[in-house]
């Protein structure tokens, strides 16, 4: 079965034997079946695993602080990624920037940008991330700004409307994303992505539609 819930899906089992050694058997069977699939990418955990522990797992195994930018979602990443024990050990800053002020005084967002761009954007999303990397000396860093609602909108920047950054020693990243709903589902759907791009990003692969 498929279960959609909160910006996740997950993949259910329901296994049938004779005994536990064929269910072991057809448990090993039809993991790798869906791993098959869906592919490797796209797979981060097991039964009760998390998001938020499979990114700190690989930045664990690669010795790498992150650290996080945050407008619309005024801290849901960063409490997400300290919601695993032993956070410290790769969660070097979280940046929460609401304002455009914030973002130039802690971030070096250069008012030129947002005055051309806006808030939200993808010129903004970039150079958030880019601050947080050089500010806090993190080895990866990610940023969120968005339109998370029930106003603010408009044609061009709808509500819903999101940009993601991810930034490394090579280079940033951003991506452009609608999401759809109220609120409390725009943030945590930002939070969600926002996650899945650092994981994908420390898998080496390229970000982007």
């Amino acid at each position: 079965g498929l279960l959609a819930s909160g910006g996740l899906v997950r993949v259910r089992l329901t296994l049938r034997a004779d005994n536990e050694a064929d269910l072991r058997r057809l448990r090993r069977e039809m993991i790798d079946e869906v791993h098959a699939r869906i592919g490797e990418a796209d797979i981060w955990g097991l039964d009760d695993d998390t998001l938020e522990e499979a990114v700190g797992r690989l930045l664990l195994e690669r010795g790498w602080y992150v650290s996080v930018a945050e407008s619309c979602t005024g801290g849901m990443i960063n409490a997400s990624l300290t919601r695993v024990f032993g956070a410290s050990q790769y969660l070097k800053t979280g940046y929460v920037v609401y304002s455009n002020e914030s973002k130039t005084r802690l971030l070096g967002v250069r008012e030129s940008t947002l005055e051309a761009h806006g808030a939200v954007s993808a010129e903004t999303a970039a150079e958030m991330a880019q601050g947080a990397l050089r500010e806090s000396g993190a080895d990866i860093a990610a940023s969120v700004t968005g339109i998370a609602g029930p106003s603010g909108g408009s044609e061009e920047k709808p509500v819903g409307l999101v940009f993601l950054g991810v930034a490394t020693r090579r280079g940033v990243e951003t991506f452009r994303v609608q999401f759809p709903g109220e609120r409390d589902l725009v943030r945590q759907f930002s939070t969600v992505r926002c996650l899945d791009l650092i994981r994908r990003r420390l898998l080496g692969e390229t970000l982007g539609e």
